[in-house]
């Protein structure tokens, strides 16, 4: 490469990074939170925004042999405005989002703000599964719908493979009997038994625990989705330990 070669790059280098500089104080960062953007990739944006400024220059050598620097390197790697405007649309926000184990999709008409603040909800919660627990979720798709189409907090569609929930009923992050996490666990034992179907008949009356498999005559697969979910948290429903046991040595 010759001085003209690399006197070019360099000018052509420059002006990529202007462009994406000029880009970068449209954000306002770090001062505010541009509306498109989400607080985590706002974070990516400044710490990319100090490399750029920190970026060294590409220099010669007595042999005209070209050491490329980070500057040649990220030339590669820039954001074309193709991209840009993939990244963060000017209208809406994408209503499907790819968590650990699951795919959350709104539905729903309320705010994304809460679409999001549900997802890092049940995104913290998921990620505490193992076992038969995480075989359960992962995969499964789940979907935030209004209150007039569902009433109830959270449902499985087997035909759907999707577990539907009321977007309305996530905020609360407590994990007690009736809570969200408790019936998403429940609906979890549904897709379990789609899943792995069991050899075991849980219908029997021996398999009764909560005030809900008692009020009703549950089926089979009512009933081994209460257990499926009292045995996530066997430590705090002591009074059904005998019965979570014999399931935990059952299931399959």
């Amino acid at each position: 490469m010759t001085i003209k070669h690399l006197n070019e790059f360099n000018q052509k280098n420059d002006a990529y990074l202007k462009e994406v500089l000029e880009w970068f104080k449209t954000l306002s960062i770090p001062t505010r939170t541009p509306k498109n953007v989400v607080p985590t990739d706002h974070k990516i944006l400044k710490e990319v925004e100090n490399l750029i400024l920190k970026l060294p220059k590409t220099r010669l050598e007595d042999t005209e042999i070209v050491k490329f620097s980070i500057v040649g390197k990220l030339n590669n790697l820039r954001m074309s405005r193709e991209e840009i405007s993939t990244m963060y649309p000017k209208t809406g926000h994408e209503k499907t989002i790819k968590g650990k184990l699951v795919t959350y999709v709104k539905m729903d008409s309320s705010s994304y703000n809460l679409f999001l603040k549900n997802v890092d909800n049940l995104e913290l919660f998921l990620g505490r599964l193992t076992k038969m627990y995480r075989m359960a979720a992962e995969g499964a798709t789940i979907r935030f719908v209004d209150m007039q189409d569902q009433r109830s907090i959270a449902k499985y569609v087997v035909r759907e493979d999707s577990i539907q929930i009321n977007s309305k009923r996530v905020s609360k992050t407590t994990e007690e009997y009736g809570s969200l996490r408790y019936i998403l666990m429940h609906e979890f034992g549904h897709r379990y038994l789609r899943i792995r179907p069991q050899s075991e008949d849980f219908s029997g009356p021996e398999w009764n625990t909560t005030p809900y498999s008692k009020s009703i005559t549950l089926t089979d697969e009512e009933n081994f989705a209460e257990l499926f979910a009292l045995s996530f948290w066997k430590d705090k429903h002591i009074q059904y330990r005998e019965i979570i046991a014999d399931f935990l040595k059952k299931v399959i």
